[in-house]
């Protein structure tokens, strides 16, 4: 289920970038790895909290994503998110121990 394509992209991060949790459920209990990163060292959850994809991020977080993993700017799901006005979402992962002082 980890299959990546030409940019490194796993169907978990395609499913997570459309904001299709009940895929990303699916794909996760059949061995889905939560944290595996594309090319521009994206995750999962780097990717659905840029779209605002609540639901995603909390169920990603459930399966135990690393919530201060860093893309090649670096940039944490947290920067992602506050970036694009999501709320929820930052409160979310401040509530799930992000660290708020991190630097990109």
């Amino acid at each position: 289920v980890d299959v990546k394509d030409n940019l490194a992209n796993t169907p978990l991060h395609g499913a997570a970038t459309n904001g299709h949790c009940d895929i990303v459920e699916l794909l996760i209990n059949h061995g889905a790895a939560v944290d595996l990163q594309n090319r521009g060292l994206d995750t999962a959850l780097h990717l659905a909290a840029e779209k605002g994809h609540t639901e995603v991020v909390g169920l990603l977080i459930h399966y135990q994503a690393t919530v201060g993993s860093k893309d090649s700017f670096p940039e944490s799901a947290l920067h992602k998110a506050a970036e694009n006005g999501h709320h929820e979402i930052v409160d979310l992962l401040i509530n799930h121990g992000v660290a708020v002082d991190a630097q990109n």
